[in-house]
């Protein structure tokens, strides 16, 4: 049949309907039967281009080509093939290929062994083992080197028993042209004869359901990551291949803080938007109530199915009695050791990958959900991943549920790390130290003598677990990749808190300092500006905004969005609360909002902080700007404040507060502004005092016995009574601040 035939053919109902339809309507009594009408007219017309494609189709059809396939049946000879978006080099005699940019990294000369060991730990993927600047990503395997320049063009790597085989990206538009418009026509039909007629019903914006083209979200959080390695020049000392995939495919936030630089604080401040003196979560134990509502929460009941695995610790009643009992009694006048001596403990097997398999094993569930549930959903899904790394290790001989102040890997990840780029912390003398200061790094048990060579192996072990955090994150990247999930999903990282690791003679976090307060966030998925960086400050409650504002970044709605600034958090169409403390990031990240000019302002200039816990005798609170970093502590008169120029000291080794009295008290006015400090510290020491008396009371007669093994035993029990006096003389005369 000819196409002027096969269009004849459609032609005769068609024109019944478009002369009934081109009437005035008089003779149609209700709307609905117009409606149809108009329905039926789209479906012939819709129908006549399928049949004219059909034809095309059969007429022009040719038997596809064989899909160009490349072997090499040995390696012994240097080959480079260049295909459309793919480059391999194998080159001779090498396990670990490199690009030239990467000639003097270290950690070349990985075994087979080693080599196997990491393809497993990428899900079976020849995974990504380093993305450098110019956008090459060192492949370990047999002998490869993967370029890669954008996700879609991910291709097929398999090398089994030591032959490569590379699969062609697939072709494009054009050559599937005959086959694919009359699936797209098709296509069109359902969803035009799917659309209500007039006067029909429909689903409103804003109903309890998640529109069909909004994307999925991925959340991973890690435990104690410095911010800092995301950037330069942190980011020269250690292999952060997938941090750097994120950085190069979405948006990295170069100034992301922490809301409160400890875990249950600060991970209630993220699941709620509010800052830690409106969640009142003051310490490690008393986080948010078990029954409030998150944004995850908020998500489910808009439609999106919901996943959470691995550490939360957002909610009140975690953590051990000795860390909330040595937060109760900060303010008691004595000073005690309350952490084990930071140390290394290297795994003896070179090749161990799984280092912290408790980590890995949550990593695998979420993989595993991914794979058997998420991929078969209709609605859009969220999954969380909570990673314990990379927090220290406990160490047994700090007495009770023992403390963490061991960094433990293995000389895989060690590999990891280059050793020369180390940077070895400056130290003020003990005499010159901040008074808020020197407790912290006395009770962390830091005001001892530590010799270069253990500083630095302290911080290459950290960074060796930041290392392994990354391959985690790596999993959930290379999942979503495989199931074809990566280009319709939101994939957000982020930390609690950062990780000291021996700056200012501390470790751990409970500090304002950059590396325990600056936390990494980067961003990418659909709708998501690629290979940015935004200075702008901002921090961890604006992450319930931006999770509701993104299951939305790709539809008309956010493209259509009002000129009203104060409604552009509300672009999912779910409710926000009205108090939260976050505002939405997408304003600062997403290819929707174009105009950054007009919306530069949205998010304030400055972001909170604020501490009060355990490890620091009094509460502290951080007003950050672009400039100025203000550390505000208890009443604000008791205690003298700091004050940092960050562009010209980034190390914060020289507090100004008293040579710029101006911009103190300018920064202090405004922190007063957004929190009245001296009424929360108020507030604080009020709760610890009638916590600590109800503990006491529920230990009855082995009060003593107890309080004396806690963390601080190795002190306490060299003299007992003076310890217990202390903590009577505090309870009976301080009933203030």
């Amino acid at each position: 049949m000819e196409l002027s035939n096969a269009s004849k053919f459609c032609q005769p109902l068609h024109s019944a309907i478009s002369t009934q339809v081109k009437k005035d309507g008089s003779g149609f009594k209700s709307p609905q039967i117009l409606g149809t009408l108009l329905h039926l007219q789209a479906y012939f017309l819709i129908g006549q281009n399928i049949v004219l494609l059909a034809f095309w189709t059969l007429k022009n059809y040719e038997e596809p080509k064989p899909r160009p396939r490349l072997s090499t049946e040995d390696f012994s000879e240097p080959q480079s093939i260049s295909l459309k978006q793919v480059t391999f080099q194998l080159p001779t005699g090498s396990n670990f290929c490199k690009s030239d940019s990467d000639q003097n990294q270290p950690g070349t000369d990985a075994s087979p062994a080693e080599a196997k060991s990491e393809v497993r730990a990428h899900a079976h993927f020849p995974g990504l083992a380093h993305v450098t600047g110019n956008g090459w990503v060192l492949v370990r395997s047999e002998t490869e080197l993967l370029s890669l320049r954008s996700p879609p063009s991910f291709s097929r790597v398999e090398l089994p028993r030591g032959r490569g085989r590379v699969q062609r990206p697939e072709a494009g538009l054009p050559e599937q042209l005959p086959v694919m418009l009359p699936l797209w026509v098709a296509v069109v039909a359902v969803s035009a004869l799917a659309t209500p007629a007039p006067g029909a019903g429909g689903q409103r914006r804003g109903a309890v359901k998640a529109w069909a083209d909004a994307p999925n979200v991925v959340l991973v959080v890690s435990d104690s990551f410095d911010g800092r390695l995301t950037f330069y020049p942190g980011s020269q000392v250690v292999k952060l291949p997938f941090i750097n995939f994120m950085k190069a495919q979405g948006t990295s936030f170069l100034n992301a803080y922490t809301n409160s630089p400890i875990c249950c604080p600060s991970r209630a401040a993220m699941w709620s938007g509010l800052f830690t003196h409106l969640t009142e979560s003051w310490n490690n134990f008393k986080g948010l109530d078990p029954n409030y509502t998150t944004w995850m929460d908020v998500m489910e009941k808009h439609g999106y199915r919901t996943q959470k695995f691995g550490k939360l610790d957002y909610i009140s009643g975690h953590h051990s009695i000795s860390n909330r009992v040595e937060a109760w009694t900060r303010d008691v006048a004595f000073l005690l050791r309350q952490e084990g001596r930071p140390m290394v403990n290297l795994v003896p097997k070179k090749t161990k990958v799984r280092v912290m398999e408790g980590d890995w094993k949550n990593t695998d569930r979420a993989v595993n959900w991914l794979r058997k549930e998420a991929i078969n959903y209709t609605q859009p899904f969220v999954l969380y991943l909570g990673l314990n790394l990379p927090h220290p290790y406990p160490s047994p001989s700090s007495g009770e549920n023992f403390g963490s102040s061991t960094f433990h890997t293995s000389l895989y990840w060690l590999k990891k790390v280059s050793c020369d780029a180390i940077k070895i912390p400056k130290w003020s003398p003990l005499s010159e130290m901040h008074p808020i200061d020197y407790y912290s790094s006395y009770t962390k048990n830091c005001t001892g003598k530590f010799t270069e060579k253990e500083i630095k192996d302290i911080r290459a072990f950290y960074y060796a677990m930041c290392a392994e955090t990354d391959a985690m994150l790596g999993e959930i990247i290379l999942a979503l990749h495989q199931l074809d999930l990566l280009q319709k999903t939101i994939v957000i990282y982020t930390s609690d808190h950062g990780e000291l690791a021996m700056e200012h003679r501390q470790f751990y976090k409970m500090s304002m300092y950059e590396a325990s307060a600056h936390v990494p966030l980067l961003i990418m998925g659909p709708g998501i500006k690629t290979n940015l960086q935004v200075s702008n400050v901002v921090s961890l409650v604006d992450i319930y905004p931006t999770m509701l504002a993104a299951g939305e970044a790709t539809t008309d709605s956010f493209r259509n969005y009002r000129k009203d600034p104060a409604i552009i958090n509300d672009i999912a169409g779910i409710p926000l609360p009205q108090n939260l403390s976050g505002y939405s990031l997408l304003p600062l990240s997403s290819e929707m909002f174009k105009n950054e000019r007009k919306f530069k302002n949205l998010h304030p200039p400055w972001i909170l902080s604020e501490f009060h816990g355990c490890n620091v005798n009094a509460s502290a609170y951080m007003l950050r700007t672009n400039q100025w970093k203000y550390i505000a502590y208890s009443d604000g008169a008791s205690v003298l404040p700091q004050l940092f120029d960050l562009s010209s000291d980034p190390d914060e080794l020289t507090n100004i507060a008293t040579k710029f009295p101006e911009v103190t008290a300018s920064l202090d006015q405004k922190l007063r502004s957004i929190i009245n400090y001296p009424k929360v510290s108020a507030s604080v020491h009020r709760y610890n005092k009638e916590q600590f008396i109800k503990w006491k009371q529920s230990i009855g007669q082995n009060y003593s016995n107890v309080i004396a093994n806690l963390r601080w035993h190795q002190d306490w029990l060299k003299e007992p009574w003076k310890y217990e006096n202390a903590i009577d003389q505090w309870l009976k005369i301080h009933s203030d601040p």
